[in-house]
């Protein structure tokens, strides 16, 4: 039987300069994702369904936390330039203008920055099209270089979620 991880080593585009942190960081993502789908969109994602869900939990009042500062920022950063929205906001190739638009006008917005449910919504959108990327191919046009804190803030964010899930239905 051959071994996953030689295979992507000799085929896939970039794996072998990943380092091991790297490819852990995108493993469990892909696992997470797994769970997160099954446990909160019902085995069937779609960003409209993370929106529902991001509102359910805000109605429930589980935003407040600032356990998803740190996230933020990154995305912020990530996708944010001196002169406005960086080259990194059309490699997300978001279809829908409704949801371009907010996580622009969340990126862009001057600090305190959004309120909680504006944040969590665009983290949503963001982390929908970095799972339809990396999962439809697109990450592998730049063997995944560049990823890995992409990867963590949202596996950080999808446990954060489930948690959220978790006590709104308590």
């Amino acid at each position: 039987m051959l071994a996953p991880n030689s295979w992507l080593r000799d085929y896939a585009p970039g794996y072998r300069h990943l380092e091991r942190p790297e490819r852990r960081a995108v493993s469990d993502f892909v696992m997470l994702w797994s769970v997160y789908e099954a446990q909160v969109l019902d085995c069937n994602a779609s960003a409209q369904k993370m929106l529902d869900a991001i509102e359910r939990w805000h109605n429930h009042h589980l935003l407040a936390s600032d356990k998803s500062d740190e996230s933020w920022t990154h995305f912020v950063e990530r996708l944010r330039s001196e002169d406005g929205i960086g080259h990194r906001f059309a490699g997300l190739k978001i279809t829908n203008v409704g949801h371009k638009d907010l996580v622009r006008s969340a990126v862009l917005a001057e600090p305190p920055g959004p309120d909680q449910l504006t944040r969590h919504s665009a983290m949503a959108i963001i982390i929908h099209r970095i799972r339809n990327n990396l999962l439809h191919g697109e990450k592998w046009s730049y063997g995944l270089r560049d990823q890995a804190d992409n990867f963590r803030h949202a596996s950080h964010m999808l446990m954060l979620w489930m948690d959220m899930d978790r006590t709104a239905i308590d």
